[in-house]
């Protein structure tokens, strides 16, 4: 331990002796590991805010209610559906249907696996 130097990029003062591990490691490989390190000291710090954040949500999720109503209304299955209903919409028109295929089919330029032939389009 005769000599202190300075480390190149990382701006470490570092003791220098004999028997180092950076005088076996060329500077820039000891630059490069330090490097590293740092980083992933950096990402065990972000993951311990992240790991702290969710506690703090899950501690308050607990004591949070949601406007003052009951949980258990929350919880209750809908009635009155049945899933079999048929909604009126943009997507049940056959013209619109065949308008976005034609479109499609135009835009891709290759003959499909399933064998559809868009023969024309007409514009009004």
């Amino acid at each position: 331990m005769s000599l202190v130097g300075f480390n190149g990029l990382t701006g470490f003062l570092m003791a220098v002796s004999a028997s180092k591990i950076s005088d076996k490691i060329p500077g820039e490989y000891l630059d490069i590991v330090v490097i590293l390190g740092l980083v992933f000291i950096g990402l065990i710090v972000v993951m311990g805010i992240l790991s702290i954040i969710r506690l703090l949500v899950s501690f308050t999720k607990g004591t949070y209610k949601k406007d003052g109503r009951d949980e258990a209304a929350y919880s209750k299955p809908l009635t009155g559906y049945t899933g079999q209903e048929v909604v009126q919409g943009p997507e049940n028109d056959p013209q619109l249907v065949a308008v976005i295929t034609a479109a499609i089919m135009a835009s891709m330029e290759d003959a499909p696996a399933d064998g559809l032939v868009i023969r024309s389009i007409r514009r009004k």
